[in-house]
């Protein structure tokens, strides 16, 4: 049976003695947060590029998309307008 793309991380890290909280100081974030951004399909292109930087092959890690900054904008919601309506 083929392994997942996690479990291949996994067995990287362990191979390497890397920990989520080694790689969370590097990427500036704790070791869950590391994780997390790990299991998922996609992560960050700053901190895909980092771990490049810092050896990880291409084939372990999630694919790398553009950061969207900010809360997100929402319409205004004036209780006066409402009540005209």
């Amino acid at each position: 049976m083929a392994m997942s793309r996690y479990e291949r991380l996994l067995a990287w890290k362990g191979a390497h003695f890397i920990s989520f909280g080694d790689i969370g100081k590097q990427l500036g974030m704790t070791a869950n947060g590391a994780r997390q951004a790990l299991l998922k399909q996609e992560i960050f292109k700053r901190h895909h590029d980092k771990l490049l930087a810092l050896g990880f092959p291409k084939e372990i890690l999630p694919e790398p998309c553009e950061e969207k900054m900010g809360r997100r904008k929402r319409a205004p919601n004036f209780p006066g307008l409402q009540a005209q309506a």
